[in-house]
């Protein structure tokens, strides 16, 4: 998959109120002409003008080296590197449960030490630790 067809900058059009997208494949593009001495500067003449100030060329290449390497490692190892759409990130459990908002109120304050009982509690010698005697 050529990830710079995949990925686009979404964005408003004051006067209709609408979204209109910019693939990456295109502002890469509109770089390569300016590049090659396209001798329009108002963006309001030339396209390629408006969507080359949107990312710089470079980052747009780096994307699109990384996304390659990552998509050779997981052939590598048999799979397919996918990109997910909106409808994919509400059906994907994440690979390592969260905690929900009541969850995490429940947690005890992490900035205070946690309740150790007396049958487990330790004292540090010089880097040793031997258990502390109880009554």
């Amino acid at each position: 998959m050529n990830i710079l067809d995949a990925v686009a900058i979404s964005l408003p059009c004051r006067p209709c109120g609408d979204n209109y997208r910019v693939p990456l494949k295109d502002v890469l593009l509109s770089h390569r002409m300016l590049h090659q001495g396209c001798p329009v500067s108002q963006e309001t003449e030339c396209p390629p003008v408006f969507q080359s100030r949107l990312f710089e060329r470079g980052d747009i290449e780096e994307l699109q080296r990384a996304w390659s390497r990552l998509e050779r490692r997981a052939r590598s190892d048999g799979g397919d590197l996918v990109l997910l759409g909106a409808g994919d990130l509400a059906e994907t459990q994440p690979a390592v449960r969260t905690r929900t908002g009541d969850e995490t109120a429940q947690r005890p304050n992490m900035n205070q030490p946690a309740p150790v009982s007396r049958k487990h509690a330790r004292e540090s010698t010089g880097g040793a630790t031997k258990k502390r005697k109880t009554r």
